[in-house]
């Protein structure tokens, strides 16, 4: 029983493209994150992580040729995606019923408050410092 298994070449425009589209993606990314014209509020996390779903599955469809495999090859990586969409919903959810006591805290240490404001260094005893020659 001979089993043909064909490897598949990607073509080097498609390669490049999918290079172009990464480094697309990944600068929208970082200007999402640094830019402060628009506040995002709580869809910066949504946004953010749908732009990395969309690099993971272009390096899954192309690179790693997902594209070109066996059907259920990609179901397994769908349902993995979906499993951990699913445990992120569940975490960020959660996060929501320990907010005022993330509050309360930063209100506790300044520190924590804002990181700008250090404390101030105690001020030197002249009658305690030893002297110096």
């Amino acid at each position: 029983m001979s089993d043909t298994h064909h490897h598949h070449i990607t073509p080097l425009p498609v390669l490049l493209g999918t290079f172009a589209m990464l480094v697309a993606l990944t600068v929208i990314t970082v200007f999402q994150a640094t830019q402060t014209y628009v506040d995002l509020g709580k869809y910066e996390v949504g946004i953010t992580l749908l732009i990395a779903s969309a690099k993971a599955g272009l390096v899954a469809l192309i690179f790693m040729q997902l594209a070109h495999d066996k059907p259920m090859n990609g179901i397994i990586l769908i349902s993995a995606i979906l499993f951990v969409a699913l445990f992120l919903t569940f975490v960020l959810m959660d996060r929501r019923e320990y907010l005022p006591q993330i509050e309360n805290y930063r209100l506790q240490d300044p520190m924590l408050a804002d990181p700008a404001v250090s404390p101030a260094a105690p001020a030197a005893d002249p009658a305690t410092e030893p002297a110096t020659p």
